[in-house]
């Protein structure tokens, strides 16, 4: 089964978004006492309308390792 945009049904294209930075993730409330957790995130993207559409993590175990390291003041 082709992947197709939600708006214009046109055949989406599957990529790594790419930005300065990996995703950082804080577990909410916990920003100012642990490091953020990275990973790259994966995409599908409409050529014809550029939407961006099901986004997710390629490697999600990297979000919740090493979660209680604390750092240091």
């Amino acid at each position: 089964m082709d992947k197709v945009c939600e708006f214009c049904a046109a055949k989406v294209v599957t990529g790594i978004l790419t930005t300065p930075y990996a995703v950082q993730f804080y577990p909410e409330g916990e920003e100012k006492k642990l490091k953020p957790k990275r990973s790259q995130v994966i995409c599908d993207a409409c050529p014809q309308c550029g939407h961006i559409q099901n986004l997710r993590l390629k490697d999600p175990e990297n979000i919740m390792k090493y979660r209680y390291t604390i750092l240091d003041d």
